[in-house]
């Protein structure tokens, strides 16, 4: 699994979180919003990320997955 900071051509100045996905970036708080009735998970940073521990990271895994 690929993590990336990233920021959005329309918002240049709000660095992201996001995970590689064939290629692609795939804004993590974004992508957990999809389709689901619990809280997304929020991320100011990548460090901010691996500091939720397994957890976290399990969550980012499936979201992958799910996008793949």
């Amino acid at each position: 699994m690929r993590l990336a900071t990233f920021a959005a051509q329309a918002d240049p100045h709000h660095p992201r979180v996001g995970v590689e996905v064939h290629g692609r970036v795939l804004d993590i708080a974004k992508g957990m919003r999809v389709g689901s009735d619990t809280p997304s998970l929020a991320f100011r940073s990548l460090k901010d990320l691996l500091a939720h521990g397994r957890p976290a990271l399990d969550a980012v895994r499936a979201l992958a997955q799910a996008a793949a």
